[in-house]
């Protein structure tokens, strides 16, 4: 613990500057956050087209085993991994001054690294299928549970870092142009899929996702955050806990968030399937 504090810097003193300093250091630090994050979000979603949980990974999965099971938990772990951590995280985040050392420290090790493996999973194939596919669910789930980890820090970042009447700006571009870029590299996977034999198409598709998330956590780490004392005093976690049940009872807006997503994560478990069902019926075309 009191090593994860040094990395983190949870164990660094805070001294606040007062309100109109913060203010201040987010106005003056805006156009240059601005510019680092498009950038990060950009290259980082151009990266994750490479290793689609609705496309790409369903596929290679039908290359090591018929099992249907295993398709269907890639977008189990690709929805729960990304938000079951946040729970967890999210109670010791909102307690730091400082969530750059979280998101670039511990953000490279925990959600960037294990791209960077799931290369070597992919080129194990030709040796075990078997080993390739076990490799392959370790190293997800290790970057899908360090994304949701990391995920309270990001979005307390952005809220620290983009005034709230330019946030909604800040993100809607952010995901046009992420959404453009990830069309660009949906192509180029699909190339490269064509192109070279199985497994070295994947391990491509894997090595060229890896780099652009490398890439995108370069720009994010350059993000100047100004420090900030908790919002509030940490509930203890037996209590928060404990709240839930009379949050959901008298939040009628929270209730209706919570069902939508969880039939957005519910119908999204689908695409996967279709993806498979598409590449045998190309096959079948072919023969």
């Amino acid at each position: 613990r009191r090593a994860a504090a040094r990395i983190l810097q949870a164990d660094r003193p805070f001294v606040s500057s007062g309100e109109a300093e913060t203010a201040a250091q987010v106005e003056r630090h805006y156009r240059w956050n601005l510019a680092m994050n498009l950038m990060e979000g950009t290259i980082f979603w151009f990266g994750l087209s490479f290793i689609s949980p609705s496309t790409i990974l369903p596929l290679f999965v039908t290359k090591l085993t018929d099992s249907t099971l295993a398709v269907g938990l890639v977008a189990v772990i690709a929805s729960g991994a990304w938000f079951l951590p946040q729970m967890i995280a999210a109670h010791w985040i909102e307690r730091l001054p400082r969530m750059m050392p979280v998101i670039s420290r511990a953000g490279f090790f925990l959600e960037r690294l294990p791209v960077w493996l799931l290369a070597g999973a992919a080129l194990l194939a030709s040796a075990s299928p078997a080993a390739a596919l076990a490799a392959f669910f370790a190293v997800y789930l290790w970057r899908g549970f360090g994304g949701g980890l990391v995920a309270p820090a990001w979005q307390d970042m952005v809220a620290r870092c983009f005034p709230l009447e330019r946030r909604g700006r800040f993100l809607g571009t952010a995901s046009f142009l992420g959404a453009g870029a990830a069309v660009a590299g949906a192509a180029l996977s699909a190339w490269l899929l064509q192109r070279l034999p199985f497994p070295r198409n994947f391990a491509a598709s894997f090595a060229a996702a890896a780099v652009a998330v490398t890439l995108s956590w370069f720009f994010l780490s350059q993000t100047r955050e100004p420090a900030q004392p908790p919002s509030r005093r940490p509930v203890a976690r037996e209590r928060l806990l404990a709240r839930l049940p009379r949050v959901l009872r008298g939040d009628a807006n929270f209730r209706r968030f919570l069902t939508a997503r969880w039939l957005m994560a519910l119908g999204g478990m689908g695409t996967g399937f279709l993806t498979v069902a598409a590449e045998y019926k190309d096959q079948s075309r072919t023969e």
